[in-house]
Formats: C-alpha cells, structure tokens, sequence
C-alpha cells in the first residue's frame, strides 16, 4: 500500500492521481474499462467515510478517468476529495490514517486490478 507524505486537513479538499495499468504495469486505456469502485474506509476501525462502498467512481463521484491521444499512451485517474472524506473518526486523537482502495475491470469484466493508498486527516483545531 502507498503511504502518501503529505497530510490533509480535516474538512479540506484535496487530488490524487495515480496511471492505471494493468498486472504488467502496462497502461489500459479509459475506454477499455468496464467497472471502476472505489472503497474508502479508517485505518483502525474499517469503518466507511462519506459512503463510499464499492462506491461506481468510473468518471462519477468526484473521479475522472482520462486517456489523452498523445503518445505514450497514459490514462490517469483523478479524485477531487471532498471536505466529506476528510472528517475525523477520532475526535481525541490528532490525526488517523484513511485508505483508499480501486479496483477496475475490463476485457468484458474478465480481467481485474486494484491501486490501494493512505494519507493522514489531521485536526484543525484544537490539536
């Protein structure tokens, strides 16, 4: 799992990118995907933040997925996290992690791929 750096401030927004590929790390094409979901959920408890369950993120709740016709051949996803996906679970700790996990298909649902990461949600105030 990716561990990102950087942390977030409650209630912010913020984007994520990443380049979907396939098990050989080779790029698949935006049109080629048939499904696209996100699971967003904390670290400690598993509990799910802002809804997002198998959640249909195939350019739909704040994801686009984009393959430009310049060569070489990249498709980027991007996620615009919303102040919603940063609230904090844990009001007396300072910070916790939150991860999220994709998983994509395609070749008519016959092939599968996921991309898992975290990022830390600190409190504003009072720290």
């Amino acid at each position: 799992m990716l561990l990102l750096d950087e942390m977030l401030w409650a209630e912010t927004t913020g984007l994520y990118t990443f380049e979907l590929v396939d098990e050989g790390n080779v790029t698949v094409e935006a049109s080629q995907i048939n499904t696209l979901t996100l699971t967003y959920y904390d670290w400690v408890t598993e509990a799910i933040i802002n809804g997002r369950q198998n959640q249909n993120t195939l350019n739909a709740n704040n994801v686009e997925l984009v393959t430009p016709p310049d060569l070489p051949l990249v498709t980027t996803l991007s996620w615009l996290i919303q102040p919603e996906d940063t609230v904090i679970l844990h009001p007396t700790q300072p910070w916790e992690i939150h991860v999220a996990v994709w998983r994509w298909s395609w070749a008519g649902l016959e092939r599968l791929c996921c991309h898992q990461m975290a990022f830390g949600v600190r409190k504003l105030w009072p720290l």
